[in-house]
């Protein structure tokens, strides 16, 4: 009719305007759908060729080490051959290697190393004599040191450690026979009697060594394995008449004090009755009876009653009457 056609332009397209618009979108959502299975496929492809390079890198890696494997076998075969073909010659080198090793650690005091303490040399004291290890030739230093005839000790030290931190090793010291002063050390061995006196070998219950340098260590150790030379080859021999005496000089020459304060309990009581012993009196009572018949020099005929003390010179009544004043500040006669 003919208002139909008064209409406005955007009222009811016209009825082929309105076909055009499905078939726009079906194009597109085509495009869409083929970009993304291209991409799908690439992404594949290069996912791929990834995980190709990489059991060929694998695969590369495993004949390098095959390769390595074999040919490390192959040098050690014929380092073999080689030592094989070699024979008495190698051998005799490593033998003499060994040798120069243990040469060396004898030297530096190695605790591999075999010490022979069969080769000894013998040194003689007054009243003693005893065995020394070869081995401690420049090793030890020995040191005598004598408070009087019956008091003493000879000492023994690791030179190395000396001037340090000590270095003892052991020491003999001998008491009057029948002085028990010795008890009291903390480490100690009897050696044995004679002369009138007891030896006893002691020992340092302390470290005497650098604890951190292993050389000196060791060498301590090594001199320290040796004493038993020293105990078993103890003997006691006949001292001078000289050694038997507390003071040898007390009939000639006045005793200083320090050498009276010097002495033990005992060794007073000796010193004092060995003035009357050297004058020929007779003792009655232990232990100076058995003491003094030991002794070369004494010879008693005067009995106890019979002995005067206006014998005396004047030296033995000065040193009488010190020694004794000594022993009353001890409580003792």
């Amino acid at each position: 009719p003919p208002q139909m056609q008064n209409r406005m332009p955007n009222q009811m397209p016209p009825q082929n305007q309105q076909q055009d618009y499905p078939k726009k979108s079906r194009a597109g959502l085509y495009i869409g759908l083929t970009i993304a299975a291209i991409i799908l496929i690439a992404a594949i492809v290069v996912v791929f060729f990834i995980f190709m390079n990489k059991d060929d890198e694998d695969d590369d890696k495993d004949k390098d080490e095959v390769t390595t494997t074999e040919e490390a076998k192959e040098d050690a075969d014929e380092e073999d051959a080689d030592d094989t073909k070699k024979g008495i010659d190698i051998d005799v080198e490593t033998t003499t290697a060994e040798e120069e090793t243990e040469e060396r650690n004898s030297d530096s005091g190695s605790s591999d190393a075999v010490i022979d303490y069969s080769e000894t040399y013998m040194v003689s004291y007054d009243g003693f004599d005893i065995e020394i290890p070869e081995y401690w030739s420049g090793r030890v230093y020995i040191e005598e040191y004598e408070i009087n005839s019956h008091f003493g000790h000879i000492s023994f030290y690791q030179a190395a450690s000396y001037d340090t931190t000590g270095g003892e090793i052991a020491t003999i010291c001998w008491y009057i026979d029948g002085d028990e002063d010795y008890m009291v050390l903390p480490s100690y061995k009897k050696l044995g009697t004679g002369n009138g006196k007891q030896y006893i070998m002691t020992y340092p219950t302390d470290i005497q060594y650098d604890y951190d340098d292993e050389a000196i260590s060791q060498e301590y150790a090594n001199i320290s394995s040796g004493l038993y030379v020293i105990e078993d080859s103890f003997t006691v021999t006949e001292s001078t008449e000289t050694m038997q005496f507390i003071f040898p000089d007390s009939d000639s020459a006045y005793i200083s004090s320090s050498r009276i304060t010097a002495c033990t309990d005992l060794e007073l009581r000796i010193a004092k009755n060995e003035l009357y012993a050297r004058r020929g009196r007779i003792f009655e009572t232990e232990p100076f009876v058995t003491y003094f018949s030991k002794l070369s020099w004494y010879d008693g005929y005067i009995s106890a009653d019979d002995f005067e003390e206006t014998i005396f010179n004047d030296y033995e009544i000065a040193n009488r009457d010190a020694i004794v004043e000594e022993l009353s500040n001890r409580g003792l006669q």
